[in-house]
């Protein structure tokens, strides 16, 4: 493996353990009907949050990554908290761009480190919003 690819796999470990230390309610992935820009991904992301916001009543933490697929379509995957209240089929509900997968966070399942795969790439699009809740 060449030093790139080592510091590449370590960024990604690195941010798996980071993101997987919080205490997240949800794992989703988040498709479009159509594949839309960088910044309309964000946006939606952004609304779906919101949506969720009011749903719960409180606020929504989320950290959340936009990949490209094998076929070049934008996809999304996220982990929320502050959505233990609502059932997953609420998160479905508020994703109105596409298909919504949406299950309860289990960390022993391995989302975070699968949300985070991407952070190392040169292209990877993600946040991590965490505020007090």
């Amino acid at each position: 493996m060449t030093v790139a690819a080592q510091d590449a796999a370590l960024v990604r470990r690195e941010w798996g353990r980071f993101v997987g230390g919080f205490e997240w309610d949800h794992v989703a992935t988040l498709t479009f009907t159509v594949n839309p820009s960088e910044e309309t991904a964000e946006r939606q992301v952004r609304r779906w949050v919101r949506r969720l916001e009011q749903r719960a009543g409180r606020a929504v933490n989320v950290f959340h990554a936009i990949e490209r697929g094998a076929s070049g379509l934008r996809h999304v995957h996220a982990l929320t908290r502050g959505t233990g209240a609502l059932p997953a089929s609420a998160l479905r509900a508020a994703w109105p761009c596409g298909r919504s997968a949406v299950n309860v966070y289990d960390a022993r399942r391995g989302a975070a480190a699968y949300a985070t795969k991407t952070t190392a790439d040169a292209d990877a699009v993600y946040d991590l919003d965490v505020r007090a809740t």
